[in-house]
């Protein structure tokens, strides 16, 4: 059985019957601190279990020992060019159920986005079940005068072009959240685009940035110790974890930008191993010890259908595709 995830450099794969590519860096929030699956779509074939871990993890952690002796789980990192590499891997396999792709909502911005890029998430993939959601927010210094993005955003219209915020990176979905934002409301504010997210938390706690787009495990500490506060979050009601931060939507109705992590296949996946998998995963999402992991580093355990999410694929895709024009001017 081969599945698909791309993770850091330093991971290795050993000999067995599993094996996954991911994208380079963090899953945002983007970034869950274990889960597993476990599947078996064919008796004469090893179970599956497969892992999710956070980025100081290695990507062997996320092999999980079966209770099935003789059977093993490898993890084959797949590195390089944000989720690319590990995507275009996929598109080479059979669709027999036996590769798998821990793909994020990164590999559907940069499917809407790049002109360039050699896969499209829309054709080139089967989907399964998302494992996870999470939203954003953003964040500014605990002195900042803005109290509420209304303010936030009145500033910026008394200031056009002077305010700024920092993000992780051009074309990743933390940049296009504020440009989507800013395309609905048409109020302006520069990007900084950083690559050291202490750095980025620093800036915004000393002044330097007005904002900064980010997730709520990113700023978990600077809120804790009370040097930044969360003016909104990005999901269109409000996260059970952060209740009281409000939703943009409250402000910008229609406004929604929840990212995920989930489990997609080549396409043409026969649908019974598809719906097979999928309750699989419901299962394995469901077990409490996962389910307290992912809410401490502020994602929600979600499973869903094969159709349910590429439903959600498809609208974020359509989301997206409008702001590329941003990304590759």
């Amino acid at each position: 059985m081969t599945a698909t995830y791309g993770r850091n450099d330093n991971a290795h794969a050993t000999p067995g019957s599993f094996r996954i590519p991911c994208r380079d860096g963090r899953l945002a929030g983007d970034r869950p601190r274990s889960a597993r699956l476990s599947q078996q779509a064919d008796p004469h074939r090893p179970r599956l279990r497969a892992g999710i871990q956070p980025r100081h993890h290695r990507p062997r952690d996320f092999a999980q020992p079966d209770e099935h002796p003789g059977q093993s789980v490898i993890v084959e990192p797949k590195p390089g060019a944000g989720e690319r590499t590990a995507a275009q891997y996929l598109t080479t396999q059979p669709a027999d159920g036996y590769t798998l792709y821990l793909i994020t909502g990164g590999a559907n911005v940069i499917s809407a986005t790049d002109p360039q890029v050699t896969f499209s998430t829309l054709r080139d993939f089967s989907y399964i079940s998302t494992i996870t959601l999470f939203p954003f927010a953003l964040f500014v210094a605990a002195n900042a005068p803005c109290k509420t993005l209304k303010d936030f955003m009145a500033a910026a219209r008394e200031r056009p072009g002077k305010l700024n915020y920092g993000h992780a990176g051009t074309g990743n979905t933390l940049h296009l959240a504020v440009e989507l934002l800013k395309a609905r409301t048409g109020f302006q504010i520069e990007p900084v685009a950083y690559k050291d997210q202490g750095q980025l938390i620093s800036d915004v706690i000393v002044g330097r940035l007005d904002g900064s787009i980010s997730t709520f495990t990113n700023f978990h500490s600077a809120l804790n110790s009370g040097q930044a506060r969360a003016l909104c979050v990005t999901s269109q009601e409000r996260w059970p974890f952060n209740p009281d931060v409000r939703p943009v939507a409250e402000d910008v109705p229609g406004y929604e930008v929840v990212s995920w992590l989930g489990l997609a296949a080549p396409a043409g996946l026969p649908a019974d191993i598809a719906t097979r998998l999928s309750k699989a995963v419901k299962i394995a999402v469901a077990v409490p010890e996962l389910q307290t992991r992912l809410r401490d580093v502020g994602n929600e355990a979600r499973a869903s259908t094969p159709e349910q999410f590429r439903a959600r694929v498809v609208a974020d895709y359509d989301k997206w595709k409008p702001l590329a024009k941003i990304v590759y001017p």
